[in-house]
């Protein structure tokens, strides 16, 4: 449970070898409760498969990736 916790806080930014791998991005944000409500899904989803990469927007190069990518709510899953 603890290490979901930390997962979901997590602000760290995404790197480009992560994101070239990945079959789906699931953009969030560690403030919104409705990606709260659905986080415990999308965290034991990227266990099982580490081609989905999660994303927390509330970190600012994260935010750009968000923009890059169309995202103007959160949660949002990018399916490549």
């Amino acid at each position: 449970m603890l290490t979901m916790i930390n997962t979901e806080k997590n602000r760290a930014s995404i790197s480009p070898t992560k994101l070239e791998s990945a079959h789906a991005l699931i953009f969030y944000r560690d403030d919104c409760p409705k990606c709260r409500q659905h986080f415990l899904t999308y965290y034991l989803k990227s266990l099982v498969d580490d081609h989905y990469v999660l994303i927390n927007t509330n970190n600012a190069s994260n935010a750009k990736l968000a923009q890059h990518y169309y995202v103007e709510k959160v949660p949002t899953i990018i399916v490549k």
